[in-house]
């Protein structure tokens, strides 16, 4: 257990060998009310957010890690679920299954701490200034946009495997209810659909967005996570 001012953070569990972080199987829960007070102890800018909470159980056997049971909070903004990674195989595979009751914009904005534009502009030109034009890279890289489209020969050969769904998200001007996302990548080939709907500008709000074909996703997903 760590405490520093108003902070708390719990760790407990059991790790086999812990240089190799192999046989691991740990609980954490993080509560901090001002997470601001984190990150200047990291010596990182503080973004001014009103409670920050993470909690799960992260396991780790061989080539598979696990993370169970995570939730996680950010002022009025929350993300939970499960997360699987497999790496065993000749092509290593993704499972997500995510959620969250309530998204806020601002949350994020503040995330990303009170930089004004000008402040931006300034440090890009900086690090233009600083840093080399890097030449274009030889080699068998390739653009994953091109005119033509999604050039699958980009993508990473691994397979992946996502639900979220998402109750509310609020903005300024739109509030999107009961969003859900169902992707997937097979052999180097997407598939998404994305559905919801709600308001934006005082405006009635629905959208159906597919792209590729989900029925073996949606069946592979049932058949790991049942309910």
């Amino acid at each position: 257990r760590l405490e520093v001012g108003a902070n708390r953070a719990n760790l407990s569990g059991s790790m086999n060998e812990p240089l190799a972080l192999t046989g691991l199987d740990v609980a954490f829960d993080l509560k901090s009310p001002r997470p601001e007070s984190l990150f200047e102890l990291l010596g990182l800018p503080a973004p001014q957010i009103q409670g920050l909470m993470l909690s799960g159980d992260l396991e780790h056997d061989g080539a598979l890690w696990r993370l169970n049971d995570f939730a996680a909070r950010l002022g009025q903004s929350d993300l939970g679920g499960r997360v699987g990674l497999d790496f065993a195989g000749k092509t290593p595979s993704v499972r997500a299954e995510l959620r969250s009751s309530n998204i806020e914009v601002a949350d994020l904005l503040r995330l990303m701490g009170p930089r004004t534009e000008a402040v931006a502009e300034e440090a890009a030109k900086e690090a233009a200034e600083e840093l080399p034009v890097p030449e274009p890279a030889a080699g068998p890289d390739e653009p994953l946009i091109t005119p033509d489209g999604v050039n699958r020969s980009a993508l990473p050969d691994w397979q992946v495997q996502l639900h979220y769904t998402l109750e509310r998200l609020r903005g300024p001007e739109f509030d999107v209810q009961n969003a859900r996302l169902l992707g997937s990548l097979r052999n180097q080939i997407v598939a998404a659909a994305l559905t919801g709907g709600g308001e934006i500008k005082g405006e009635p709000l629905r959208f159906d967005l597919r792209v590729g074909r989900l029925e073996e996703s949606i069946a592979i997903i049932k058949a790991l996570w049942p309910g």
